[in-house]
């Protein structure tokens, strides 16, 4: 269960709440263009990836919905799933680790700046 929460926090709810702001100033400001750079996951399940599978799902269900709606502001929505792709993750998992624990309080700190 708790490989499920952190997969879900790092695809889909991070995600979610960053948009959530973004789409706030943007509806105000009635303009607007925001691109999702997911995977093909999203569209075509991965055996033996579940929980990968299903935050991608999740991510592209929030995306399909965000979009007609934001039409009516004026704010394009691009939803980007390029092909896999052969990479090196595995043995940067300890770069990509602490780089996301730096993203992510970077991205806290704006997210309180732009609440206020």
């Amino acid at each position: 269960m708790e490989q499920m929460h952190k997969i879900f926090q790092t695809n889909f709810f991070v995600t979610a709440r960053i948009t959530q702001e973004v789409v706030r100033r943007m509806k105000k400001q009635r303009s607007g263009h925001i691109v999702f750079l997911s995977s093909l996951t999203g569209f075509r399940p991965v055996p033996f990836m579940e929980f990968y599978t299903a935050s991608k799902h999740a991510l592209g269900g929030m995306i399909g919905a965000l979009a007609p709606t934001l039409h009516f502001f004026n704010v394009r929505v691009t939803y980007i799933q390029p092909r896999p792709v052969n990479t090196s993750i595995p043995e940067n998992v300890k770069i990509v680790t602490w780089a996301l624990k730096l993203y992510s309080t970077w991205a806290t700190s704006r997210i309180k700046k732009w609440a206020k």
